[in-house]
C-alpha cells in the first residue's frame, strides 16, 4: 500500500520518471485514497498529460468517482484541462456521470468559464439541458458566474434559454442578479424571456434593481422589461431600487415609467 500511495504522489506531482520508476506489472492502477480520489483522477486534476495518457493506455477505470462523485472527467472539465479532458472523452470516459450534487462534466465545464473543454463535450454528444439536484443547467452555471464565452456557445448548441430552477430561476435572472450586462445582453439577442418570474415573483429586472446594477437594467429596460410587474409581496423594480438606495437606477427607472404612460395616453387619446 505505501507504493500504492508513492503512485498517486507521483501522479499528483507529474513526476513522470517517478511515475515510471514505481509501477509494476502487478500495480494496481485504481487504488484510491482516503477521499476516494485514483491515480487517474490526482493526474488528470492537475493537468498532467503524460501520466494521464500513460494510465489510460494501463487500464485504469476511467469513470471511478470520488467521495463527492466527481470522475476524471470533471476534474479535468473543472480545471480547464482540455487536452486531458480529450484524453478521456476519446477513451470513452462517460459523459453524463453525476457528482453528488447531480453535476455533469458540461456543468462543472460551464461553472468555470472553460469553453475549449465545453466545446469538447459538446462535440462528443453531451445533453445540453441536464440539470443538477437545485435544478440549475450548464447554462444557468454559466451566466451566474458571467461566463459570456461559455454562454454563447451553449446558446449556438441551442441550449433552452428559459429553463428554470428549483426556485424558478432563469439563466436571465442570474445574470442579471449579478450584474453581467454583457451576458444579460447575449441572453436578451438569444430571444430570453424578460418576464419569467422566480417563486418569489421576482424578474430578472427586479433583480437587476434590487442589486443596484444599472447598466444591466438598462438593458432590460431598452428590450421591453415590463417594469409595472410586483413580485409577490406587491413591490414593483423601482420600488426595489428606491428601498436599497439605488438612486440613479430607480431614476432610470422613473423615466421609463412615465415613458410608457406618455405612450398609453397617445395611444388611448387617438382612438
Amino acid at each position: 500500500m505505501q507504493e500504492e500511495f508513492k503512485i498517486l504522489a507521483a501522479a499528483e506531482s507529474g513526476n513522470l520518471a517517478l511515475f515510471e520508476l514505481l509501477i509494476t506489472p502487478t500495480t494496481n492502477f485504481n487504488f484510491v485514497d482516503t477521499n476516494g480520489l485514483s491515480t487517474l483522477m490526482h493526474a488528470a486534476a492537475n493537468g498532467h498529460v503524460s501520466i494521464t495518457s500513460n494510465l489510460i493506455q494501463s487500464g485504469a477505470q476511467l469513470d471511478l468517482q470520488d467521495k463527492y462523485g466527481r470522475s476524471a472527467l470533471m476534474f479535468a472539465a473543472s480545471r480547464n484541462h482540455a487536452e486531458i479532458a480529450q484524453l478521456l472523452i476519446e477513451a470513452g470516459a462517460q459523459l453524463e456521470l453525476t457528482n453528488s450534487l447531480g453535476e455533469t462534466a458540461l456543468i462543472r465545464a460551464a461553472s468555470y468559464g472553460n469553453t475549449t473543454v465545453t466545446k469538447y463535450l459538446l462535440t462528443a454528444g453531451s445533453k445540453l439541458d441536464s440539470q443538477n439536484e437545485f435544478g440549475w443547467s450548464a447554462l444557468m452555471r454559466a451566466a451566474y458566474g458571467g461566463h459570456s464565452g461559455v454562454v454563447s456557445i451553449l446558446i449556438h448548441a441551442k441550449a433552452k434559454l428559459d429553463l428554470q430552477d428549483a426556485d424558478n430561476w432563469s439563466a436571465l435572472m442570474w445574470a442579471a442578479s449579478n450584474g453581467y450586462a454583457n451576458t444579460v445582453a447575449i441572453l436578451i439577442s438569444a430571444g430570453a424571456q424578460l418576464d419569467l418570474q422566480n417563486k418569489h415573483g421576482a424578474t430578472a429586472l427586479m433583480l437587476a434593481a434590487y442589486y443596484g446594477h444599472l447598466s444591466t437594467a438598462s438593458l432590460l429596460i431598452e428590450a421591453g422589461a415590463n417594469i409595472t410587474l410586483q413580485e409577490h409581496a406587491g413591490a414593483t423594480a423601482l420600488a426595489w431600487a428606491s428601498a436599497n438606495g439605488h438612486l440613479y437606477l430607480a431614476e432610470r427607472l422613473r423615466i421609463a415609467k412615465k415613458e410608457l404612460d406618455k405612450n398609453y395616453n397617445i395611444a388611448n387619446s387617438s382612438k
